[in-house]
């Protein structure tokens, strides 16, 4: 049998190779994607997906989107849901950030907290004259409840409308500004979570209810609670380093949440009602433009850290019954300011504290090493920084 050369052999295969290896004129490769799974149970329940992208299409056997089923995904851009959905629940598509359109099946009843929630490009939201659900001008409603306002700048609430349900507007990094109306009662927890453009926002004085982290992370400069409000909850104004003004209610307000003002960076004074009987801990933690701030006669407990981090403290007002207050003052400096008392290890002494008046209504022991603390008849009575 005929042998051909070896040398001829490889050039052959190497031509091979190349004919392989080189690129084809005017032809393009991608991938192609696998076909999305959806898990639905025997009782219409999707439960799970996977390989979810683009526009997608649920099968009619869905009934119920379950929590956070589609939260996070990044590259859906389209939802077309079945009408034999009848509920959609909380976080069901918290973090579509690429979402842009979807549709509200005539069958739907029930929609949780947070649904539509950090979906900032989500401009189309067709209803398909659901008998519950209406959009309009950007805006989610249910009855006399604003369900979801995920994309739009600038928004008024109709009129009638009564409840901000939780994360309705959370994520949404477009909005300026929004005025609601006479009658509103209740703005949910964290409504406004993150809306970190958000710079105007009027309160009615119908509201008697902000919940917790309600405008935590907003842009807003001022704000005004209305006397039916009785708390301000946990994280509600926290992050909110714009803000320079808070008016509180004159009476009614009976409580200031942990960490209600963290990081507001940019308030510089606060002026607290009688009313107020407790303040959580870290309540103005490194609030570092604060200047001065008076704690209520009916406060009864000192929680940690409340004034930690406020670096431009000059003044606390401190009026108190000496039978409740008088043995909690060394709390209110050693933890607030993180003094220590003189007997503590000179290694873990933190920074002298920044000059400060203390104005109280009764007499102070002396026991924290950067004060100088004298009896003195007259009331209110000055303290100032030994070393200022």
């Amino acid at each position: 049998m005929y042998r051909y050369p070896k040398k001829m052999v490889a050039l052959v295969a190497v031509a091979a190779l190349l004919l392989i290896a080189a690129p084809m004129a005017g032809v393009t490769f991608r991938t192609v994607s696998a076909a999305p799974t959806y898990n639905v149970n025997s009782d219409g329940v999707l439960t799970s997906v996977s390989g979810c992208e683009g526009n997608i299409v649920l099968p009619s056997t869905v009934k119920v989107i379950n929590a956070g089923v589609f939260a996070d995904n990044t590259k859906i851009t389209s939802v077309k849901l079945p009408n034999t959905v009848t509920e959609i629940k909380y976080n069901a598509f918290h973090g579509c950030s690429s979402l842009k359109s979807i549709n509200i099946p005539t069958a739907l009843l029930t929609m949780g907290n947070g649904v539509f929630s950090y979906c900032p490009k989500l401009t189309d939201i067709d209803t398909n004259h659901n008998a519950f659900f209406n959009y309009k001008n950007g805006v989610l409603y249910k009855s006399s409840t604003v369900v979801a306002v995920p994309s739009a700048s600038a928004v008024t609430v109709r009129s009638g409308s009564t409840t901000i349900a939780d994360y309705a507007f959370a994520g949404n990094t477009n909005l300026t500004t929004v005025v609601l109306p006479a009658g509103m009662q209740r703005v949910g927890n964290h409504a406004f979570s993150d809306c970190n453009k958000l710079n105007t926002v009027n309160l009615p004085s119908s509201v008697n209810f902000i919940g917790y982290g309600t405008f935590e992370k907003t842009a807003i400069q001022n704000i005004t609670l209305p006397s039916g409000v009785e708390s301000i909850p946990t994280e509600a104004f926290s992050g909110c380093a714009a803000l320079k003004t808070v008016t509180l209610p004159t009476s009614g307000l009976r409580e200031i949440g942990p960490m209600a003002f963290q990081n507001c960076t940019s308030l510089q004074s606060l002026k607290l009602p009688d009313s107020v009987s407790y303040i959580g801990r870290f309540a103005f933690n490194r609030c570092t433009s604060l200047k001065s701030v008076n704690i209520p006669s009916a406060v009864t407990v000192i929680n940690n850290g409340l004034l930690y981090g406020c670096s431009s403290l000059q003044t606390i007002y401190f009026y108190s019954n000496p039978n409740k207050q008088k043995d909690k003052f060394g709390a209110l400096v050693s933890t607030w300011l993180r003094c220590r008392p003189r007997w503590a290890p000179a290694h873990r002494r933190p920074p002298p504290c920044p000059a400060l008046t203390i104005i109280a209504s009764f007499c102070l022991p002396d026991y924290l090493d950067c004060y100088t603390i004298r009896s003195h008849p007259s009331e209110p009575m000055s303290y100032r920084n030994a070393t200022g």
